[in-house]
Parts: structure tokens; C-alpha cells; sequence
């Protein structure tokens, strides 16, 4: 079966990937953390944090005004 992992480093996600679980542990130990996202949830993409099991989108870029 193959699911969504957040590649997470410094408590960014650096990169998302469609992988199969036997995968993961030859990616692992590049990253801080490599988390399976859920399919029901939100699909957090790079440059959003994570924390405490929480992604947070990154702020919206300042407009001109």
C-alpha cells in the first residue's frame, strides 16, 4: 500500500512523498522525522512547521500596499 510521508528536518517539511512503508526506513535517517500523513487530514506541504504533532502553513507572503 502505498501512502503520503512528510519529510520533516529542523521542524520544517522539507519534501513530501507517495511511498510504501518498507521504503521508509532507507529514507529515515536522512530527516529528523518521516511521518505518514493521514489520508482524511489536511496534506501539509513544504515549508510548513511542525510541532508537537501539528503542521502549521507557513504565513501568507506580505502584500504590497
Amino acid at each position: 500500500m502505498i501512502c503520503v510521508y512528510a519529510l520533516i528536518n529542523d521542524g520544517l517539511v522539507v519534501n513530501t512523498i507517495f511511498a510504501a512503508p518498507a521504503f521508509i526506513p532507507t529514507v529515515a535517517p536522512d530527516y529528523d522525522a518521516v511521518l505518514r500523513i493521514d489520508d482524511n487530514a489536511q496534506r501539509p506541504g513544504v515549508g510548513w512547521s511542525y510541532a508537537d504533532g501539528v503542521y502549521t502553513p507557513p504565513p501568507d507572503p506580505p502584500t504590497e500596499g
